[in-house]
């Protein structure tokens, strides 16, 4: 069976698709509504008469019905993945005139810039936007409703597409109570938000066998979260990754014990590597040796045993019982113009004072402030 033109038309938009929809709300729906006049035209010049869906199509995208033009796309043997992009771009366009509906022509003299509440209706469309793509997409595109992995994987897609459905629901009504609050939300507003939270909660734990819940909460819970912000970057296996879930689910609400077990766990040469991962300084420093054509390493060594000698040096300012509040400050900001001469045998004085001014220690220390980092690698200022 031939497919309709306005279906061969909505493949041909792929192209523009690539990795992110967004390009397809520029286009997507006036190729679809107006490209079809054309095929339609170069038929009856051929004495053809046009396909019955072609219209039908052209109809939903115009009506702005996406799951309509879903079914339809399908109907015609369009793939349900490339289906549901297509139909998003609906969804997308719906998106856009709304959010230019809240930004009227303004005299140039004027200001511009949104209210309150202009933000707050912005921040309600985005929301239930985001409700909808993450049902609409969920199947095609798993990482909208979850960036770091598919949601809900560790289901069978019968019962992951039954829990979606349940919070289809729910974020239909709380994507609803958002936009009737319009930018004044009552304490009423906020306890049906509370109320539909905590009823989405009990519904989706009473639906999930033990296993799964445990499965979710490896994912999702508060510890699982801290794991995957802090440590995730260098947990390289799943078995890892469950034994040091373990230790913080065990340490209970005594988070600072469970980083300490986890720490052991991954062992210094792991947590030194998570340091450096989350160390601002060694990106700066790739990007001021790239841009200066300066050997990374050995720049990376030498910038780095200068910060090490200035925090040391800090730290003996800040222990110094003779000092007075005005003279320890005075002595960090010389440290911070000896650093930046230091600096300067590795950089150049313009690189040294690029790196000075985009560095985080070197403003703690010009403005006569200590500095340290943390076992992570994560700047602390003024102690």
């Amino acid at each position: 069976m031939k497919k309709p033109a306005a279906i061969l038309l909505a493949l041909s938009l792929l192209a523009n698709l690539a990795l992110a929809i967004v390009v397809v709300r520029t286009n997507a729906l006036s190729l679809l509504a107006f490209g079809s006049q054309k095929t339609a035209s170069a038929q009856t010049r051929a004495g053809a008469k046009p396909q019955a869906s072609d219209s039908a199509i052209i109809s939903a995208v115009k009506a702005g019905d996406a799951d309509a033009l879903l079914n339809l796309l399908k109907a015609s043997g369009l793939d349900d993945k490339t289906a549901r992009f297509m139909s998003a771009s609906i969804e997308f366009q719906k998106l856009t005139n709304e959010l230019a509906s809240l930004q009227p022509e303004t005299p140039y003299w004027r200001n511009s810039t949104p209210t309150a509440a202009q933000r707050q209706k912005v921040g309600q469309l985005i929301f239930s936007f985001n409700a909808k793509m993450k049902d609409f997409l969920a199947d095609a595109m798993p990482q909208i409703g979850r960036f770091n992995a598919p949601r809900y994987d560790y289901l069978t897609p019968d019962r992951r597409a039954q829990i979606l459905s349940m919070e289809k629901d729910y974020n239909e009504l709380t994507a609803e109570t958002y936009a009737t609050s319009s930018g004044f939300r009552l304490q009423s507003d906020t306890d049906r938000l509370k109320a539909l939270a905590d009823e989405r909660k009990r519904e989706i734990d009473s639906f999930l066998t033990p296993d799964e819940i445990a499965a979710r909460d490896m994912r999702e819970s508060p510890a699982a979260k801290l794991l995957r912000d802090d440590y995730g970057n260098v947990i390289d296996t799943e078995t890892d990754y469950q034994a040091a879930y373990a230790l913080m689910q065990s340490a209970g609400d005594d988070t600072d014990a469970g980083r300490a077990q986890v720490e052991a766990l991954l062992g210094p040469d792991r947590m030194a590597k998570l340091a450096q991962m989350n160390d601002p300084d060694y990106s700066l420093i790739q990007s001021a040796a790239a841009r200066l054509n300066l050997p990374a390493e050995a720049t990376t060594a030498s910038l780095m045993d200068i910060r090490d000698q200035a925090r040391q040096a800090s730290d003996a300012i800040a222990a110094d019982d003779t000092l007075d509040a005005s003279q320890r400050k005075t002595a960090l900001q010389d440290l911070a113009t000896k650093s930046q001469d230091q600096m300067s045998a590795v950089l150049g004085d313009e690189g040294a004072a690029a790196f000075a001014k985009s560095s985080k220690w070197m403003g703690a220390l010009k403005k006569g402030s200590t500095f340290t980092y943390d076992a992570r690698g994560r700047f602390q200022p003024a102690r």
